[in-house]
């Protein structure tokens, strides 16, 4: 028979082991927004590249969902956007949990910062958590309703998507701007700045060339989808429609950068043991 200290053993390895996986995952929450530098890209490029083997679209610079509308592309970015979706929503959370330590446990009591400040920013953190749920949210309904399908639900979700991913990446920036002066995980965000400000000036490029194009080629034609998959040079409305998927495949892509500046930052962070989840 077991001594009783022996049984204790025993009955402490599997918290023991629960103790060390959670801190463990704790200290690799910098994994999701790594994914997401890697996947974003994928979810262009593949279904992209399959649709031009099947001879799907044209081959320059369609849209980013037009890709992904036809079997058996659509299955795969599906699947991506899905897992885009996930880690965008980890992510959002794990680094919502950590500015709120940095703001409230960190520095509450080191009186560097005033309670207004404090208080002004949790405020700007909870806002931004809602605005990445609601980004996550909506690539979820991109990824499930085809453009070449469902028209409306899909502009629904990528009005949600890109609009809402927009603003909490400006209020990443203006967070991270104003713990920068206290905290050295927090370094100031120039390249976060630069990054949103691309971004936001890619997707007005993408809505203005969408538009204009939708106007010369006509509104039936645009929501054609065998003209807009096989949009050429010869006909209405084409240059416009160049400009306005380049601002969209240069929106889309410029959050990967972004993101790898998140992680550059969770990865930095070294009181993951601390943050209460």
């Amino acid at each position: 028979m077991l001594a009783d200290s022996d049984q204790a053993d025993v009955g402490l390895r599997p918290n023991q082991f629960k103790i060390t996986f959670y801190q463990t995952l704790r200290k690799c929450v910098w994994l999701f927004p790594l994914s997401l530098v890697i996947l974003i890209p994928m979810c262009c490029l593949i279904p992209y590249f399959m649709a031009l083997h099947f001879a799907h679209l044209a081959p320059i610079f369609p849209y980013v969902s037009d890709g992904g509308g036809k079997s058996p592309q659509a299955g795969y970015f599906s699947q991506l956007i899905d897992l885009i979706s996930i880690s965008i929503f980890i992510t959002g959370f794990c680094r919502y949990k950590m500015l709120k330590y940095i703001i409230h446990l960190k520095h509450s009591k080191s009186g560097k910062i005033s309670q207004e400040t404090l208080i002004h920013l949790d405020r700007c953190n909870f806002a931004s958590s809602i605005l990445v749920y609601l980004s996550a949210f909506g690539s979820i309904v991109i990824g499930n309703f085809r453009v070449t399908e469902i028209v409306f639900f899909h502009f629904f979700g990528t009005s949600i998507c890109f609009a809402f991913m927009l603003a909490y990446a400006s209020f990443q920036v203006y967070i991270s701007y104003h713990l920068s002066k206290w905290d050295k995980n927090e370094s100031t965000p120039y390249t976060m700045l630069i990054i949103t400000l691309f971004a936001g000036l890619s997707l007005i490029i993408c809505l203005i060339g969408s538009f204009i194009s939708i106007i010369q080629a006509g509104y039936y034609q645009f929501f054609n989808d065998d003209f807009r998959l096989h949009w050429n040079s010869d006909q209405n409305g084409y240059l416009a429609h160049l400009v306005g998927t380049i601002g969209e495949w240069c929106a889309i892509n410029s959050i990967s950068p972004f993101y790898l500046c998140l992680f550059n930052r969770m990865k930095r962070f070294n009181e993951w043991d601390k943050v209460k989840f």
